[in-house]
């Protein structure tokens, strides 16, 4: 069972307890779900296609938390990376989206629907 099986199986068992807290706030596995749904369309809708690895540029935030898991919902491999060490891509990488294409770690995402392209 991957990562992301059990965290589904975790949603659909008990979607109103809670599955983190960030910054002292509570976040349910529902609300966790839906966070990750909507990036994970968001990803597919950028790439175009189910992406082979997402490098993923965040702290410990709940868009970080929910962009891990919706880079596994997206059928990714995850590529954590510490905005600490941030560099520019390395030469040879600058043909793929993730290099170029970031979103804001400082704001919650917005739960998007879910579409086919990522259920």
């Amino acid at each position: 069972m991957s990562l992301y099986s059990w965290f589904e199986r975790t949603v659909a068992r008990v979607p109103e307890a809670v599955a983190l807290e960030v910054g002292g706030e509570p976040v349910t596995y529902r609300r966790l779900r839906d966070l990750a749904d909507g990036l994970a369309g968001r990803i597919h809708a950028e790439v175009g296609h189910r992406p082979r690895a997402v490098g993923l540029l965040a702290a410990r935030s709940l868009p970080a938390y929910a962009g891990y898991l919706a880079a596994l919902r997206a059928g990714a491999v995850v590529v954590p990376l510490n905005p600490a060490f941030h560099r520019p891509a390395p030469p040879g990488c600058a043909g793929t989206r993730a290099w170029t294409r970031s979103w804001s770690t400082t704001r919650e995402p917005r739960p998007q629907p879910r579409s086919r392209a990522t259920r």
